[in-house]
């Protein structure tokens, strides 16, 4: 079985349970709010410089 084989059976199981579609959409806006996180705190540095 391939990769994209077994992503896609993954995907497949994960649209078909609300739990984990809910589990998958909190760890993706918890990484999302980290980046920006990450985003602001470099760009104040960058405003510091001038």
């Amino acid at each position: 079985m391939t990769k994209s084989q077994i992503n896609g059976k993954l995907l497949e199981q994960i649209l078909h349970d609300s739990f984990l579609i809910e589990q998958l959409s909190d760890r993706v806006y918890k990484l999302l709010r980290e980046d920006l996180r990450k985003h602001q705190e470099r760009s104040q540095g960058y405003g510091s410089r001038i």
